[in-house]
């Protein structure tokens, strides 16, 4: 199958515009189809669209010596002109990004699940610390409001790193049609770019791997600080100030969970007010997955007097989420077991963490073809992101 180009440009044609302005409306028209899901990747032929948009493979991709050098220099510039025009560019680079996005979106991963959204066009973003909003004021009627404010009570890390492949099309891969080629490639491509943000997203939000993504600013300047902590630190600070490392509790039975939960209710603001956490997440390595399992699903006590002080307990679905104050998801991931098999994560993790997106996954030309190496086209895959975490109130760290 194909999107018949050729007919299509044609048609263009015949409506009065001369051979670019056709194969630029068809291009476009051609990348909002692609875009949507209407032109699946699958039915695009790289050939089927260079001879549709650019000219004909044997004139203007064979670039042999016994050819005429006066020959070669007007089918060289007349393949330039049609790529200065951008049809097989945008076509070209349309179904390879779908193609990226396609398997980026398949690729398995949890991250979505413990991160907020947060796009910007900023390379360096400035963002209020999530618990240090001032608490609204009483006001009488007809009294100006204050601005309660909470800008100098900031986190600001370093911007997003950007990730970058290039994907080179060659003279070979279009004469002899392998788009298959060109696809897989870019399908690697999507994979990687979900594997990578995966793994910072977990390393962020567990600081494993010497990740650190903390950064609040102390006395104007930002600084690395980490979010998990088994002594409180300063009661004036609005960061740093609670334990959020719980340790001894590994995750054995139920009783686990309320000391997590113990754990959460000693959280407070620089004010000494209650800061109110319902765990919505509980991240497990997936040593893990069984027992978080047994604890959250589980319809009965269960001890071996055999093991003496070591008692594993299993609560009901209803009687934990009391303890709780609600229903948790469980997630696990292998990112996790090759720090440790037995540290888990606990809380309300959006709350915390922030992915700054500065560029979702973007194709373009990366730059001239390089016809001395038979590549005439090259596109540039890219993204960038980072992690900003506004907080530590929400989130805990349990360890055996």
């Amino acid at each position: 199958m194909s999107f018949g180009l050729k007919r299509l440009v044609e048609s263009e044609s015949r409506g009065g515009l001369n051979i670019h302005e056709a194969r630029c409306r068809v291009a476009a028209a051609m990348y909002d189809r692609v875009m949507d899901g209407r032109a699946p990747v699958s039915q695009f032929s790289v050939r089927e669209a260079w001879e549709a948009l650019v000219g004909p493979v044997g004139e203007t991709l064979d670039m042999s010596i016994g050819r005429d050098r006066l020959m070669m220099e007007q089918y060289g510039r007349v393949r330039e002109s049609a790529l200065q025009t951008g049809a097989f560019v945008v076509l070209a680079g349309a179904n390879i990004a779908k193609a990226i996005m396609e398997e980026f979106d398949l690729t398995p991963k949890i991250g979505d699940e413990l991160v907020s959204p947060y796009p910007s066009d900023l390379p360096v973003e400035r963002m209020a610390g999530t618990q240090a909003l001032a608490e609204p004021p009483e006001v009488e009627e007809g009294e100006e409001i204050p601005d309660t404010g909470f800008e100098e009570k900031a986190v600001q890390p370093p911007g997003p790193k950007k990730r970058a492949n290039i994907i080179g099309i060659t003279a070979e891969t279009i004469q002899q049609d392998r788009t298959s080629k060109i696809m897989t490639k870019a399908k690697s491509i999507g994979e990687k770019f979900a594997t990578e943000r995966e793994r910072m997203i977990i390393n962020s939000v567990t600081e494993t791997g010497g990740i650190m993504r903390f950064y609040p600013e102390i006395n104007g300047a930002p600084t690395q600080t980490s979010i998990f902590r088994s002594t409180a630190g300063s009661p004036a600070l609005w960061y740093n100030r609670n334990v959020t490392l719980v340790t001894s509790n590994g995750l054995v039975g139920q009783e686990n969970i309320d000391s997590a939960m113990q754990n959460f209710a000693t959280r407070t603001d620089e004010k000494g007010n209650e800061i109110y956490v319902r765990p919505t997440i509980q991240l497990v390595p997936l040593a893990k997955r069984k027992t978080a399992l047994q604890i959250k699903n589980g319809t009965q006590f269960k001890t071996e007097p055999s093991l003496g002080a070591s008692v594993t307990s299993i609560a009901g679905p209803s009687q934990l989420n009391e303890i709780v104050g609600g229903d948790y998801k469980i997630l696990s991931t292998p990112l996790l077991d090759r720090y440790s098999a037995s540290d888990w994560f606990f809380g309300d993790p959006k709350r915390c963490f922030f992915e700054h997106i500065m560029q979702r996954i973007t194709v373009d030309r990366a730059m001239e073809g390089d016809f001395r190496r038979d590549v005439p086209v090259m596109f540039r895959c890219k993204r960038k992101s980072n992690i900003i975490v506004a907080g530590d109130a929400w989130w805990q760290k349990n360890t055996a």
